[in-house]
């Protein structure tokens, strides 16, 4: 009868929130840490009771050499010179190329305020065969997607560690990430095009209060060219077999180029056995598309109102 039964406050809620068997409530909120001089938004997961307890925090600020160890193995970071190994730290990563891994908040309200990470999905996993194998994939833990890096992973949260992860073998964005009930990984990946071309060193530091800023990364950011990185131009909804990783189904458009969408997207397996797929265009606002196995589309949904 819409009255609440109760709220909780939180600074934001970002892509997902989900429910699993019990009734827990599982979302992706944030936190604000400075790091190398920044003003850095990192990923907070936190689980609440049904009655609205928190029960539950992880937030990556905390495990971020960890975190950085695993994007490290990305398409995204293959062509810098050193590999995290060779580092002292994450700092002496990240300078290598700092506009790969600091980007701008979207809709920011904080001067020279960045991000580090964009988780958006969760799957609290099932009962499910892959466990038999990877030990990671036990019932309870969460699959989650690490967007920007073509990267997703498992995180146990008895460890609260990312116990396993898998790559796409293309530069490219991430949404949804989900186990279906045959064990295998659907993700919707997204067209990249907005990522090529780096961040330009003069509009990362244009709202910056200068005197709050790491001096020595200051002189890294304004003498690293910004240097162009293929990425994905197109859409596709992807499945894999996380055993192999080997890539089993994959829908794009045909041609390929013409499914763009930089922002946003999901998709999700039918009991039919068709694939249900999201996306957002500048072109054609919102559209929904089901697809069956041999990639016929037999329903589209485009909504009336587009939103610029």
């Amino acid at each position: 009868d819409m009255n609440y039964l109760w709220k909780i406050p939180l600074n934001t809620v970002t892509h997902e929130v989900t429910v699993d068997e019990n009734g827990s409530i599982y979302l992706f909120s944030d936190e604000r840490h400075k790091f190398m001089g920044f003003n850095i938004v990192f990923d907070v997961l936190e689980i609440y009771s049904r009655e609205g307890k928190l029960i539950y925090k992880w937030c990556l600020y905390d495990h971020l050499e960890e975190y950085i160890s695993i994007i490290s193995k990305s398409e995204w970071c293959k062509y810098l010179p050193l590999s995290y190994s060779q580092c002292k730290s994450a700092k002496e990563y990240i300078l290598q190329d700092p506009g790969i891994f600091l980007f701008p908040r979207f809709m920011n309200s904080t001067p020279c305020e960045f991000e580090i990470s964009h988780f958006n999905s969760i799957q609290v996993l099932p009962e499910n065969k892959n466990s038999e194998k990877i030990p990671a994939f036990k019932k309870g833990n969460l699959l989650i997607s690490l967007n920007v890096y073509a990267c997703y992973g498992i995180l146990d949260t008895t460890s609260g560690k990312i116990e396993w992860a898998a790559y796409t073998p293309e530069r490219t964005s991430l949404h949804t990430p989900v186990m279906t009930n045959k064990g295998t990984i659907l993700i919707y990946q997204n067209s990249a095009e907005y990522i090529v071309h780096g961040n330009p060193v003069g509009e990362m530091f244009k709202d910056c209060d200068s005197s709050l800023l790491d001096k020595e990364l200051v002189k890294v950011f304004q003498k690293h060219p910004v240097e162009p990185q293929k990425a994905k131009q197109y859409v596709s909804v992807t499945e894999y077999d996380p055993l192999t990783n080997a890539k089993i189904w994959e829908y794009t458009a045909s041609p390929k180029e013409t499914f763009q969408a930089l922002f946003v997207g999901s998709c999700q397996r039918l009991e039919n056995g068709n694939t249900l797929i999201c996306s957002t265009t500048e072109k054609e606002g919102g559209r929904v598309i089901e697809v069956t196995p041999e990639k016929k589309i037999v329903w589209v949904y485009t909504p009336p109102e587009k939103d610029p």
